[in-house]
């Protein structure tokens, strides 16, 4: 598995990335194509794909997309998703763990639908595995287009998140995050 930057002009894996992308995720939690090109300029803004090389001159394979910002001392990561046909064979786990390792003076946040049921509860197992803790803060995550405003639960590594921390991080949603969405700014608060 290697992870390598995404590229629009790598015109397999860009529409294979894009696809995994509006299936993985609803309208309301993900970006237009134009919007995400928009960011993809934003230094902050590291959107990356795992591959797994071709043999023989054949095409690499699409394994996940890994999509994450980078503020300071602080990383959150918008959007992983491994592809559908190979979940189950520890790609996340090894993306996820090889990303942590190597950012160990950080802070690592990620949002999880609140887990409630049986698949958000085993989303959540999965990062607490990782070493992931749940914060205990009221966060609605705003959509990105005109879709509803929705609770997530905030999880942070490699502890829980400050009173100030967590208002730097919905500041920088608010601030930076959102400047790359068609987001209304006459949308009701998010916090």
């Amino acid at each position: 598995m290697e992870l390598i930057s995404l590229q629009p002009t790598n015109d397999l894996l860009w529409k294979q990335t894009w696809k995994l992308y509006e299936e993985s995720f609803p309208l309301y939690e993900r970006r237009l194509c134009e919007d995400h090109l928009r960011a993809m300029d934003e230094e902050e803004f590291h959107c990356q794909i795992a591959v797994s090389r071709g043999e023989n001159g054949t095409p690499p394979t699409l394994l996940a997309l890994f999509f994450w910002w980078e503020h300071g001392s602080m990383n959150y990561i918008e959007h992983i998703a491994v592809n559908p046909s190979l979940r189950g064979q520890n790609i996340g786990s090894t993306l996820l763990g090889q990303f942590l390792a190597q950012h160990v003076d950080s802070t690592t946040i990620l949002e999880i639908d609140p887990p409630v049921d049986e698949i958000s509860q085993r989303r959540l197992r999965f990062y607490r595995h990782l070493g992931f803790v749940l914060n205990d803060y009221e966060y609605f995550h705003p959509s990105y287009g005109n879709g509803p405003v929705h609770p997530l639960s905030i999880l942070s590594y490699p502890r829980t998140l400050s009173q100030e921390e967590f208002d730097r991080f919905v500041h920088y949603i608010r601030e930076k995050i959102l400047t790359y969405t068609s987001h209304s700014v006459s949308s009701p608060t998010f916090r």
